[in-house]
């Protein structure tokens, strides 16, 4: 890692770094790329447990928007405004 430490994806991937590697970069740089990351490693796990607790596939699915919108902007990152918000699961 840099001395920023935003990840040096020129070298590893960003699924090389951990997640708190991951979201010090997201803090630092405000890169929402690096948020993506975390947003692709823990969806399906969110929207798993989703849906084991409401039983209903739409309802799960609005949830787990909400909880990784909420988790982002307690960050300081919007993710209304990256492609990560509109993918459909």
């Amino acid at each position: 890692m840099s001395a920023t430490s935003e990840p040096n994806t020129a070298s590893k991937s960003l699924k090389d770094y951990s997640d708190m590697e991951i979201i010090s970069a997201v803090l630092e740089t405000g890169d929402n790329e690096y948020f993506g990351e975390i947003y692709d490693r823990y969806s399906d796990k969110v929207y798993g447990k989703c849906i084991l607790m409401v039983k209903d596939l739409t309802l799960a699915q609005n949830l787990t928007q909400d909880i990784l919108v909420k988790a982002e902007t307690k960050n300081g990152v919007d993710l209304y405004q990256t492609e990560y918000f509109s993918r459909e699961k």
